[in-house]
């Protein structure tokens, strides 16, 4: 009796192990550990830091909603709740946004980690009734939806949110398969994997990135100097009065070799020259304060002859905000920094101040 007792609560336990929900899939797993670019955006801090989770400030974002969802009076209400509520998507805002190029895909892709399937799946369906994404339908790893307009599609499942950006509706059906194939990735296929991801999320920086040489701007590419192929990494952070950037070799744990005294260039010319230096591979320190920033751009000569240009005196209002600018490192690492006059309060949220005085007028 006893043995039957105990095949039966075996049995038993089995099934409701059979029955067991499949726990929620890691997101960083979508990102294939041979992708050629990844950025990791640290959403929550860079909303922190422009000071957007303040009550005023959403305020400010309101009239912009309103623009976007223009005809949409069914979602505002939701969206304004969700504005203030980010939780209530079931998005988890502190895990980083990522952002990578797959080989094979011809387009950026963007991945969010679902901590609350529900809760997403109950924004799915009120942008659903709102006519703004269409129903959802199932796919082999998760379900997907797409923008009314066909432009993006959403793929997820239970921990993961991936987009995707198509040029044609004839492209859908390869996305799809594509989207499938992502999903369903194991950590050993995927970036955790790379030999310089652990190195990656360590930086202390809002926005991170992992690349290559060949992903560079070619002007950048020209003056950093770096043979092809070269993986990089790089970094963006806002500070207290200042924001910092930065690109090294991956793997390069040193300081740069640049002489300790920075060069000032007061004209065009000698900034041309100091330029040439860097092209040419040599180590670099420039710095310009606001006054070289406005000669060496001979922004403050244009303005003489054009008082009321409107983009003009833009300009010169947004250098009126800097106190210096420097440039600085060699062909394993360069570092860029810049400092504001105000050094009370985050650069980010003044940059934000800056756009939202000047550009105000777009959202009247």
């Amino acid at each position: 009796m006893m043995m039957k007792k105990l095949l039966f609560l075996i049995t038993l336990l089995g099934l409701f192990w059979s029955c067991k929900p499949e726990s929620p899939t890691v997101y960083t797993h979508v990102v294939p550990a041979n992708a050629t670019e990844l950025a990791l955006v640290r959403l929550d801090a860079l909303v922190e830091k422009a000071g957007w989770k303040e009550e005023a400030n959403q305020a400010a974002l309101l009239p912009l909603l309103n623009l976007l969802l223009e005809g949409e009076p069914r979602v505002q209400e939701e969206v304004t709740r969700w504005l203030k509520e980010p939780a209530a998507t079931g998005i988890d805002w502190q895990s980083p946004l990522l952002l990578f190029q797959a080989p094979g895909l011809r387009t950026t892709a963007l991945a969010l980690r679902i901590s609350d399937l529900p809760k997403w799946e109950s924004v799915v369906d009120a942008l659903v009734q709102a006519e703004l994404l269409s129903s959802p339908e199932k796919g082999k790893a998760g379900r997907r939806t797409t923008l009314a307009d066909g432009s993006i599609g959403l793929f997820y499942n239970d921990g993961t949110l991936l987009l995707l950006y198509a040029d044609s509706p004839s492209q859908w059906p390869s996305l799809y398969v594509k989207a499938d194939e992502l999903l369903s990735q194991r950590e050993e296929q995927s970036i955790c994997r790379h030999p310089h991801y652990e190195a990656l999320t360590r930086q202390a920086g809002d926005i991170s990135l992992l690349a290559t040489t060949e992903s560079l701007p070619f002007d950048l590419r020209g003056i950093l100097k770096h043979p092809a192929g070269t993986q990089l990494l790089g970094r963006i952070l806002f500070t207290e009065g200042g924001m910092e950037a930065e690109v090294r070799q991956a793997g390069f744990e040193g300081e740069s070799g640049e002489s300790s005294q920075p060069f000032r260039p007061s004209n065009s010319l000698e900034l041309l020259g100091a330029l040439q230096h860097v092209m040419n591979g040599r180590p670099f320190h420039l710095e310009l304060g606001r006054e070289e920033l406005l000669t060496v751009s001979n922004v403050g000569v244009l303005m003489e002859y054009a008082p009321d240009d409107p983009q003009l005196k833009l300009l010169v209002d947004l250098i009126e905000q800097v106190e210096s600018l420097t440039l600085r490192g060699d062909s394993r690492c360069t570092r860029f920094v810049l400092r504001l006059q105000d050094q009370r309060q985050n650069a980010l949220k003044q940059l934000v101040g800056f756009a939202q005085q000047h550009l105000s007028h777009f959202f009247e």
